[in-house]
């Protein structure tokens, strides 16, 4: 075996490319990949207000971020319901990295507690304050929950509580009467 080959197969061994994936790897991937998706868009608004003060930042991106929701909601199937609502948009992997827990499902009213948010944590680690991370958190990314339900006017979603300001983030999907 030549000294590449024996490079290559250390680096393999190194990484555990060969290991099978635990819970625990998976959540890690996906945490840092939600990370580095919610730093992407930290730099842009911050470079953005830095270089074009003059701009309504916020705005921009909130509406970037809408367009996106609106874009997700074409894998939203069929909603007739709360549940359908809260349901279709929630799935393994965000369970498993958001640290989710549905706690209620009916045709009118369903929730879920949301304790991790990969993209708040990258704020924080980056030296956002508490006022950035809630304008981030509210005014931007939340745009894209909002959106996402934006074709079916027959459920809203709300969030009484959010990890930006408390210990947990409180989505819930109510079915409203047309």
């Amino acid at each position: 075996m030549c000294d590449s080959d024996k490079r290559i197969l250390a680096f393999h061994e190194k990484i555990g490319l060969n290991k099978e994936i635990t819970r625990e790897d998976l959540k890690n991937a996906l945490e840092g990949a939600i990370q580095d998706r919610g730093l992407f868009l930290y730099f842009i608004w911050k470079t953005l207000k830095e270089l074009h003060p003059e701009l309504e930042t916020e705005k921009i991106l909130a509406k970037a971020v809408y367009d996106y929701g609106l874009y997700k909601s074409q894998n939203m199937g069929d909603v007739q319901t709360a549940a359908d609502a809260l349901l279709n948009q929630s799935s393994k992997n965000g369970i498993i990295v958001f640290d989710q827990t549905i706690t209620k499902v009916t045709d009118d009213y369903a929730e879920k507690e949301i304790r991790n948010c990969p993209l708040l944590n990258a704020f924080r680690k980056v030296g956002c304050t508490e006022e950035e991370v809630y304008t981030l958190c509210h005014d931007i990314l939340m745009q894209s929950d909002y959106s996402i339900l934006t074709p079916f006017d027959n459920v809203e979603v709300s969030f009484p509580k959010t990890l930006a300001e408390s210990d947990v983030c409180l989505m819930c999907v109510k079915r409203v009467k047309k």
